[in-house]
């Protein structure tokens, strides 16, 4: 007879059991997948955390538990990142001091074992929401913390907290741009490289500089941010009515398409595209029946546009991801426009990239460009106007007298009368140097089209800049 595993999940005694929140990371180095959980003790009136170490095959070693008495936290928005670039995962979470009966958001610097430092406090006020991600494009771990507004007068707020790189951050800015503005989710809309906001009805497009411009409004409520549908581009999953909403890689989006309910968004089969869970008297699943497909876009984080010299060559980092269960062969082609002379040249880090499920593949675009070439002639010396009679007479006389006082035949002259003709009609060519200018790549504004094929399947990238520029050359990929 065949044993039979349990039905019963593997279960862990945890010491919070309110108002907590689960994330993952791999929290102490060993490739394994932990869970950090926060939340609150009411039996010791303070906030807590628990670490559970992954074994790598789905179950966890028993939690390690630290417990801070001093706060209680009655909403636990938390964020994952490693603030401090040590190569170490740390968190960020919202706390309530219960001596100073102020919000706060606390800080936990990750040893990289599993456990954390004491915390330091960051900032005095509330967040509904923590976000992370580079938002000033100075290559260091930033924090976002949208706080919702309570009826009848508080408005909505974003703070945006610059890091130093060190686990330190700059004093809280409120942008003015996000009035009344509470970001709920980040993620690059437009795909212009640059990290954008979301609140729950309104994108926040980022200027890459710590700066956002507001889009108008949306119809709905988000719930979740994914891209569904393996375009590239990040969709939103919308729960009242239940729907989707597709992106169209501008920072807009499509109308709604029904489903029956919104929920949340996970990989439920393994095929590499995300499924849809909702609770109705039950939990159900809506499959992802999007078929294989690839997508081409910026790489995160690196620019989408460049203004330089001619002469120099740019360079654009991008990526190609596959979507669902894509597998093959992406060719590639490069086309500047518009035509010029001379043109710029477009070269690939490679004519085509091997996709496997859910592995991307990097891709570099190097743009050449030419710089204008000079180059310079020396003319012959140039006698004033009138002398020319004056040097062929002197010529003669010379000749003359060099044939009475030499004697010689006539044929044995020759020869240097012909170079002092030959001297006289150089002369008589003008006199000083010109130089001759071949011209570069024009100044303007360039598009670099880059298309990639499989099969059937064919993509294209053209991204334009957000603004023309009087001077220089602006390359776009």
């Amino acid at each position: 007879m065949a044993m039979l595993s349990s039905p019963w999940p593997t279960t862990y005694t945890l010491q919070q059991y309110e108002n907590y929140t689960t994330v993952t990371g791999d929290f102490n180095g060993d490739g394994n997948i932990d869970l950090l959980v926060v939340g609150t003790n009411l039996n010791v009136s303070g906030f807590s955390y628990s670490v559970l170490l992954g074994n790598g095959d789905g179950t966890f070693q028993p939690p390690l538990f630290d417990q801070l008495s001093s706060v209680l936290s009655p909403s636990l928005p938390v964020v994952v990142g490693d603030f401090n670039n040590d190569g170490k995962l740390d968190f960020a979470t919202g706390a309530f001091e219960l001596f100073s009966n102020t919000q706060t958001m606390a800080l936990f610097l990750g040893n990289g074992d599993g456990t954390f430092a004491t915390p330091s406090y960051l900032f005095d006020a509330g967040a509904g929401v923590l976000l992370s991600g580079d938002f000033n494009g100075d290559g260091k771990l930033d924090i976002v913390a949208g706080v919702p507004g309570l009826p009848p007068n508080q408005p909505s707020e974003t703070f945006l907290l610059f890091g130093n790189g060190d686990g330190t951050f700059r004093a809280a800015v409120l942008p003015p741009s996000l009035k009344n503005f509470a970001a709920q989710f980040t993620a690059d809309f437009n795909n212009d490289g640059k990290l954008d906001l979301l609140s729950s009805d309104q994108v926040a497009l980022g200027n890459g500089d710590g700066t956002f411009t507001l889009l108008p409004k949306l119809p709905t409520v988000v719930n979740v941010v994914a891209d569904l549908n393996g375009d590239g581009l990040q969709d939103l999953l919308i729960n009242y009515p239940g729907g989707v909403m597709f992106g169209k890689g501008d920072g807009t989006f499509g109308p709604v398409v029904p489903l029956p309910i919104g929920g949340a968004v996970a990989d439920m089969n393994g095929d590499g595209r995300p499924d849809i869970l909702f609770v109705w008297g039950g939990l159900g699943v809506l499959l992802n029946t999007t078929p294989p497909n690839f997508s081409i876009r910026s790489a995160p984080g690196a620019p989408a546009s460049q203004t330089v010299g001619a002469g120099q060559s740019p360079k654009f980092n991008l990526v190609v991801a596959p979507s669902g269960a894509f597998s093959g062969t992406v060719n590639l082609n490069c086309v500047i426009t518009p035509p010029v002379t001379p043109t710029p040249t477009c070269l690939l880090s490679s004519s085509s990239v091997q996709l496997s499920t859910g592995a991307t593949q990097p891709v570099t675009v190097t743009v050449g460009t030419a710089a204008p070439v000079t180059t310079g002639s020396v003319s012959p010396v140039t006698f004033p106007p009138g002398t020319i009679p004056l040097v062929w007479t002197t010529m003669l006389l010379s000749s003359a007298c060099l044939w009475l006082r030499t004697r010689k035949p006539l044929p044995s002259l020759l020869a240097p009368m012909i170079v002092l003709a030959l001297m006289s009609w150089v002369a008589c060519g003008g006199s000083g140097s010109s130089t001759h200018t071949t011209q570069g790549t024009p100044a303007g504004i360039y598009a670099a089209t880059i298309t990639a094929t499989s099969g059937a399947l064919n993509h294209n990238m053209t991204l334009r800049p957000p603004r023309a520029r009087a001077r220089g050359l602006t390359f776009v990929a």
